[in-house]
């Protein structure tokens, strides 16, 4: 064995491994035991330590018990009975609604007859009236009155002291030409008015209505003013 001596020795390592694999140099010797020992629980701190990197909390799930079950049921339930209430309060306002809107329309087409039957109504009284008056303005054509623009004066002051006057003076008039000798004479020209009027009125129709023939129209005028039948 070789023997060193007289050597200065700045700095001793003590390694598990040297970095010289020819070196056989022994500085310090220990048991295997406690190096294998030390080895483990140096090992053991580094797992310990990636565990504790790597290792992500357990979430404990709990099994569903009978308890809890029942009540999840009875929510569905319940959620299920709050929609069949909405439904059914949404299908009742529609059916309301749809009552509502037939309602409304039956009162609006039975408003609509009314309005028809009065303004019918209102149009048989004016003709009826327009006739009426018509016929007394008639009896005033042989003191030279137009029996249609009389009738017009007539209907415009009806039901007033106006047209009670008008018709006192009229009436005292023709009184007066019957007894007077001149009632032959004025009849002559109350007979022309009233064959113009006549002859207008049958204008008026064939107008109206191009298809109707003179004697036709004529008919149709005499109906509307039997007044004036000869």
């Amino acid at each position: 064995m070789t023997e060193l001596k007289e050597l200065q020795v700045d700095e001793v390592s003590l390694v598990d491994d040297g970095a010289n694999p020819q070196a056989n140099i022994l500085f310090f010797k220990r048991k295997q035991e406690e190096k294998s020992m030390a080895k483990d629980v140096k090992t053991a701190e580094v797992v310990e330590k990636q565990e504790v990197q790597v290792t992500e909390p357990v979430v404990k799930v709990e099994e569903p018990t009978v308890d809890t079950e029942k009540a999840d049921l009875q929510k569905r339930v319940a959620e299920l009975e709050k929609v069949l209430a909405e439904r059914e309060a949404a299908d009742k306002a529609a059916i309301e609604k749809a009552a509502q809107d037939k309602l409304a329309a039956d009162n609006a087409a039975v408003t609509a007859l009314i309005e028809r039957l009065e303004k019918r109504m209102e149009d048989h009284i004016e003709k009826a009236e327009t006739a009426e008056l018509l016929k007394v303005a008639s009896k005033y054509e042989i003191l030279g009155e137009n029996a249609e623009e009389l009738s017009k004066v007539l209907k415009s002051v009806k039901g007033t002291d106006v047209y009670n006057k008008i018709i006192s003076n009229l009436d005292r008039e023709l009184a007066y030409v019957e007894k007077s000798g001149t009632f032959s004479e004025i009849g002559k020209v109350g007979a022309n008015t009233q064959a113009s009027s006549i002859e207008k009125f049958t204008a008026e129709i064939q107008k109206s209505n191009p298809k109707l023939t003179y004697h036709q129209a004529k008919d149709l005028a005499y109906q509307e003013h039997p007044e004036l039948q000869d």
